[in-house]
């Protein structure tokens, strides 16, 4: 039997929740039992606007759990994940600066993943539901054989072909490794979208080596882009997410599954930039994202088209200009992205 996502201390909210008459909090969560506390209450605390509509997220009276009420329109990694680790972006000069700032935001990330315990030879390094195998080659650095674990066939063959990694086409819940077989793995698009993510965990310490890590990246609703931004923060992801986490949420669903944590940052001023850029300016942010995989029409032609110059260079512009503050709020430990490592206890 799976477990059901471990509570967080009722004390630790970050986030002012407004408050449902109880009569109503009861009614409305008929069926929608908090899957921490059992507790049937809850305070609304914003409506979030996704593809298939509005969707409201809530925080459990009892134990402050951040979960959305209605089920993800789009499954999987987020829309914001796939633009940041992506290498397609548009043609020319200010494709090619896109593509050098993400690439800059990225090696914060990916810097946090390759300290830390040392792997040899003959370890493996897991990255699971990478868009493509770049990241993971990365990270390892021919010190560990690499594998991408990913639910896409196209983003499979192109870490196989393209980085020369191994890859396998598999749900992240899913994911066949043998039981104490590799020593990192790496899951940059966060636990957000996994609707059972203390099942993942535990599934996960038990295919790492005792003493084995696993580096994780999350979105902060503690931070100061959550407080200002609300709704329109990109680190919500109402498009695929089931679940909102804080840091200290994090950590005690982290221990409570058999790991105990070892480092953690908030120190990534290029990434927080860009979150910041694309939750104020989300127009913008939709004009420079180039689709993962256009999908044909009726007539069997791709849709989407390429971002022009002038909406790459306002985007650009913007991520400059918020970069200060991105690293002010790096520097107070509220950051919007968040890394954490975590050790599989003996």
């Amino acid at each position: 039997m799976k477990q059901s996502v471990p509570s967080a201390r009722a004390d630790s909210a970050a986030t002012a929740t407004l408050a449902l008459d109880p009569e109503e909090g009861q009614g409305a969560a008929s069926g929608m039992l908090c899957p921490a506390c059992g507790s049937p209450a809850y305070g609304s605390v914003l409506p979030v606007e996704a593809g298939g509509g509005v969707r409201t997220l809530v925080s459990c009276s009892r134990c402050s759990l951040l979960r959305f009420l209605a089920v993800a329109p789009n499954a999987g990694t987020g829309s914001f994940w796939r633009f940041v680790l992506a290498p397609e972006s548009p043609g020319g000069i200010t494709g090619r600066m896109l593509q050098g700032l993400k690439r800059r935001a990225r090696q914060g990330l990916l810097g946090f993943a390759s300290r830390g315990r040392n792997v040899s030879g003959a370890d493996w390094l897991v990255q699971v539901e990478a868009p493509q195998g770049a990241c993971c080659r990365s990270v390892a650095d021919g010190k560990a054989h690499s594998l991408v674990i990913t639910p896409h066939l196209s983003d499979a063959e192109l870490a196989l072909h393209r980085e020369g990694v191994w890859a396998v086409v598999a749900q992240a819940d899913q994911m066949p490794l043998r039981v104490n077989s590799c020593a990192r793995v790496l899951r940059l698009g966060g636990l957000a979208a996994e609707t059972d993510p203390a099942g993942w965990l535990t599934h996960t310490a038990r295919r790492m080596q005792p003493g084995g890590r696993l580096v994780l990246q999350v979105f902060d609703c503690s931070s100061w882009g959550f407080l200002l931004c609300g709704s329109r923060w990109v680190g919500l992801e109402a498009d695929a997410a089931a679940y909102a986490y804080r840091a200290e949420d994090l950590e005690v669903l982290l221990e409570l599954c058999g790991m105990r944590v070892t480092r953690r940052s908030h120190h990534f001023p290029w990434m927080n930039a860009l979150v910041w850029a694309s939750s104020l300016f989300p127009g913008l942010h939709r004009a420079v994202q180039t689709p993962a995989r256009q999908q044909p029409d009726d007539q069997g032609r791709e849709t989407g088209r390429a971002p022009g110059p002038m909406a790459t260079l306002l985007y650009l512009g913007a991520v400059t200009m918020l970069l200060p503050l991105a690293l002010l709020e790096s520097l107070c430990h509220a950051g919007s992205v968040m890394m954490m490592e975590a050790e599989r206890k003996h």
